[in-house]
């Protein structure tokens, strides 16, 4: 399974990220054709929705729409012992805490790799691959 960062879902639809867009949107419609293998979290719903308002100026009746579709992907909820797993992640690896909750829901879940630009490309984070798919 693959965990996609919100940045992926943000790149897919932020028109100033041409470079970016293609790769973003090829692996938003795998995600949304191939829910079984993707995963996301409540978290990923919180930083895109933060950016759509914040940086997109996008409307709310759009939003609302994309988080709709969004929400069809399979995800983890944050809870008190994903925060706690997130604060032992980020002391074992020294990457920040909202980087860290990102690998702890994607441990919950079982996932493979995180497709991220966050954290750096080919590491593993408790037995998961971070994979920058945007690296050239």
């Amino acid at each position: 399974m693959t965990f996609v960062d919100s940045n992926v879902f943000v790149y897919a639809i932020d028109k100033n990220a041409t470079a970016k867009q293609k790769k973003a949107r090829r692996i938003v419609a795998d995600a949304f054709a191939a829910r079984a293998t993707y995963r996301i979290s409540s978290q990923v719903l919180a930083e895109f929705s933060s950016v759509c308002i914040r940086k997109l100026g996008m409307a709310t009746p759009l939003l609302l729409s994309l988080l709709s579709e969004m929400g069809k992907i399979s995800h983890v909820a944050i809870d008190n012992a994903l925060v706690s797993r997130a604060v032992e992640i980020q002391g074992i690896y020294g990457i920040q805490y909202y980087d860290a909750q990102i690998v702890a829901a994607a441990e919950r879940i079982g996932c493979d790799n995180i497709l991220t630009e966050d954290l750096n490309d080919g590491q593993m984070y408790c037995g998961i691959m971070a994979v920058n798919p945007f690296k050239a």
